[in-house]
């Protein structure tokens, strides 16, 4: 997710018809902080099973680059933010029933507390309250919003330290701080 800025800037200089500028020097800022913080778990031993995790690194590298699309995209277009994600939420509805015809009713025979919980943190704060706010900020500061994704690392890792006892490392507090710098940096600017 720390790509979506880089890959959302590129993509609004070839879509957006206004000259969309996302500061380079909080862009630098922002990916230099990221790979400070993927350095350090790079250069941690590696665990048995994690071999092959570059693979996953790349879904979420194309998961980047698809998010940078449709920011981009929503401030191309200047959608209402509610009516997107109404749209996106009715259409999701279309996986039901291919859910069923592959997965049969197996969802119903997990523990009722747990799909309750899934049901409102991904059903509805992540996949609207969030969505939303994203397309509001969107729409409102334009396509620096994606700057913001920037934190998940900081954030995942940060949650990790506190209730995972992963350890603190150097290479973590200089991300945290480049990346705090760059945002600072290009919101800074976006409001001069």
């Amino acid at each position: 997710p720390a790509f979506t800025p880089v890959f959302t800037a590129l993509l609004a200089k070839l879509m957006l018809d206004r000259r969309e500028r996302i500061p380079v020097a909080g862009l630098v800022l922002l990916v230099i902080g990221v790979l400070a913080i993927k350095i350090g778990g790079v250069l941690q031993l590696p665990v048995a099973g994690t071999i092959g995790t570059w693979r996953g690194d790349l879904l979420f590298v194309v998961a980047a680059l698809m998010w940078s699309l449709y920011t981009v995209l929503m401030r191309r277009w200047n959608t209402e933010p509610l009516a997107v994600v109404g749209v996106v939420q009715v259409l999701g509805l279309l996986y039901v029933p291919a859910y069923f015809i592959f997965c049969g009713p197996a969802l119903f025979r997990l523990d009722p507390t747990a799909i309750a919980i899934q049901t409102l943190y991904l059903g509805i704060l992540v996949s609207v309250v969030s969505v939303f706010l994203f397309n509001l900020t969107v729409r409102q500061i334009g396509a620096k919003a994606s700057m913001f994704t920037a934190l998940m690392p900081v954030v995942g890792v940060t949650l990790a330290v506190l209730w995972l006892d992963e350890p603190m490392t150097s290479s973590l507090i200089a991300g945290t701080i480049l990346i705090a710098g760059g945002l600072f940096l290009s919101l800074k600017k976006s409001q001069s």
